[in-house]
C-alpha cells in the first residue's frame, strides 16, 4: 500500500473516532430494554450499547446515555446529525428515516383492554370503534393513527405511565403498546397485570439502534460490525437471559 493510501486510510479512521466520539445517545424508559432503576440506567438495550461502544472504540460509555421522554428523541434523532435513539421499532413507514443497527430484540405492538371491557377486536375497522391511548411519536401511536381517522378516538399521552393509567381508570378504552413493555410498565407500577389482556396485534417487527440520516456512513458501520461481533461471541444472549 502506497504512502498516499496509508494516509487516506489513516485520516478516514480519524474521521470515524471523532464522528463517534460526537454522537449524542438518548434513550426512555421501555423497560425490559432500557430503563432506570435507582438512579441507574438498565436494561437489555442499554448493556447491549454499553458493550457495542466498548468494543468500537468510541470512548463513550453508559454513563453517555440521556434518559429523555421519547417525543423528545424521536424529534432530537430526525432534526440532529450523529444522534442514536433506542429503542426504535423498524418499520416499513421509519425505514428511509433512520440508519439502523441491531436487531436488538423481536417486538410485537398490541392492543391492550381491560378483562372486564368485553372488548374484542378481529380486525382493524374496529378499532376506531374505541378510544385509543398512545405515547406520543410511538410505534403505537403511528400503527392506530393509520386505521383512526378521526382523532378524537386517539388519546395522545407523554409517557408509558399516562397511558396504563388512563388505561385501568376506564378513562380509555385501549391502549396501544409494545406487549412486554406494557406489562411490565403496568406491574411495576402496581397495577394487576392480571386484569390487563392483548386484544388485537398491531405489528410484529425488530426493535434496533436508529441514528439519524445524517450520521456517517462508516460510523454506522462501525457500530453494526461491533454489534455482529457481540452477537457473535454469544455476550448479547447472556444479557437477554439476565433479564429474563
Amino acid at each position: 500500500m502506497t504512502t498516499k493510501k496509508l494516509l487516506a486510510l489513516f485520516f478516514a479512521l480519524i474521521a470515524v473516532i471523532v464522528s463517534a466520539a460526537d454522537l449524542q445517545l438518548y434513550t426512555e424508559e421501555y423497560p425490559p430494554y432500557n430503563f432506570k432503576k435507582d438512579g441507574k440506567l438498565q436494561g437489555i438495550a442499554i448493556d447491549m450499547m454499553e458493550l457495542i461502544l466498548e468494543e468500537a472504540g468510541t470512548g463513550l460509555t453508559k454513563s453517555d446515555i440521556q434518559l429523555v421522554p421519547w417525543s423528545r428523541g424521536y424529534a432530537l434523532v430526525q432534526r440532529d446529525a450523529n444522534v442514536c435513539l433506542f429503542s426504535m421499532t423498524r418499520s416499513k413507514e421509519r425505514e428511509n428515516m433512520f440508519k439502523w443497527v441491531g436487531p436488538v430484540a423481536k417486538t410485537t405492538i398490541v392492543l391492550y383492554a381491560l378483562k372486564d371491557s368485553g372488548i374484542k377486536i378481529s380486525s382493524e375497522a374496529d378499532i376506531p370503534k374505541y378510544t385509543t391511548t398512545v405515547v406520543k411519536d410511538d410505534i403505537g401511536q403511528q400503527l392506530v393513527g393509520k386505521a383512526v381517522s378521526d382523532e378524537s378516538k386517539i388519546d395522545v399521552s407523554a409517557n408509558n405511565i399516562a397511558c396504563v393509567r388512563k388505561l385501568y381508570n376506564k378513562r380509555v378504552n385501549l391502549w396501544a403498546y409494545e406487549s412486554n413493555v406494557g406489562k411490565w410498565v403496568a406491574k411495576s407500577n402496581n397495577f394487576d397485570t392480571s386484569k390487563l389482556e392483548p386484544v388485537y396485534t398491531l405489528s410484529e417487527a425488530e426493535l434496533h439502534f436508529a441514528f439519524s440520516k445524517k450520521t456517517d456512513d462508516a460510523t454506522i458501520q462501525k457500530f453494526q460490525q461491533a454489534y455482529d461481533k457481540l452477537k457473535k461471541s454469544g455476550k448479547f444472549d447472556a444479557i437477554m437471559k439476565a433479564y429474563q
